[in-house]
């Protein structure tokens, strides 16, 4: 089956996102890394947001802070409690879009980040 997506799962939670795709859990200290491979096309742009809201399983009260490109076809969506980055989910349509490499986001997860730091998730070095 072909890839149509690709994706990266961080979360301190324990749940993965289930669906059509492939789906690899790594156990992290701090939590969980998924590697996601889709073989169905994502969600469109007004169902993409609903659709990662599921994945990153966000806890009631938790800040939300979302970059979509969908001209690159580059999403990365986060989920910030207590200040700490508690989740975060990069999804790259295709296979030529680069996500962020694992351990460097993963290496995020738990930390606390202010209005400067948050912006590191989002923009967070490619790489293939």
């Amino acid at each position: 089956m072909p890839t149509l997506w690709r994706g990266l799962l961080l979360s301190r939670a324990g749940q993965g996102p289930g669906g059509d795709l492939y789906c690899v859990r790594i156990p992290l200290i701090q939590g969980q890394a998924l590697v996601i491979r889709g073989w169905e096309p994502l969600p469109e742009a007004a169902d993409l947001l609903s659709w990662a809201n599921r994945v990153l399983n966000a806890p009631k009260g938790a800040q939300r802070r979302d970059m979509c490109d969908d001209g690159r076809g580059a999403y990365r969506f986060t989920s910030i409690v207590g200040g700490r980055l508690d989740a975060c989910l990069f999804l790259a349509r295709g296979t030529i879009e680069p996500i962020p490499e694992r351990d460097a986001a993963a290496a995020m997860l738990g930390k606390i980040v202010d209005d400067a730091g948050l912006a590191a998730p989002l923009t967070l070095g490619d790489v293939g």
